[in-house]
């Protein structure tokens, strides 16, 4: 058989986190050989889990370089100081196709620019709801000198979005 890609469906206890594993590890024993010596994939995980797709617990899935072989082996290491009650595995499933991994994008922060007149107030304001009418200002007002000017603003990790707007006060 050959693989390609693989998918890995898990839980963990909702409130203790007991049932989930420190690291995952998917083998293969190439054609003709006796030991597990090709790692196709390795995975740590965080805690509580961070799940590609939380409603069918999908953990991880990807891509791996394809590979022929009679058996693969799946690896799960126990978390340290958690009981050893062994990781709670719905599914792990291997495809002969490529399936594409998926890739993810956190912007970490966002940078605002505009074009200024000179002598001119600006107040760079953000909302979390573009149909809300409450506006909040990010900094102080900022005199324009004719040239462009920026104000850079950090997105924290699951933040809601922000919208933003510049508008003169003068």
């Amino acid at each position: 058989m050959t693989i390609r890609s693989f998918a890995l469906y898990a839980a963990g206890d909702d409130r203790t986190q007991a049932r989930e594993f420190a690291a995952f590890r998917l083998l293969a024993k190439p054609l003709g050989e006796t030991q597990y010596t090709l790692e196709l994939f390795k995975f740590e995980p965080t805690h509580p889990y961070r799940f590609q797709n939380a409603q069918e617990f999908a953990l991880v899935s990807s891509d791996v370089k394809p590979t022929t072989a009679r058996e693969f082996r799946a690896e799960f290491t126990s978390r340290r100081g958690f009981p050893p009650i062994g990781p709670r595995i719905y599914e792990l499933d291997g495809f002969e196709t490529f399936r594409g991994t998926k890739a993810t994008i956190r912007v970490s922060e966002v940078n605002v620019c505009w074009s200024t007149a000179s002598g001119v107030r600006y107040l760079l304001e953000f909302t979390t709801d573009i149909q809300d009418e409450a506006w909040t200002a990010l900094g102080d007002p900022i005199i324009g000198n004719g040239e462009v000017s920026c104000i850079s603003d950090k997105v924290l990790a699951g933040a809601p979005q922000r919208y933003y707007r510049i508008r003169p006060i003068d």
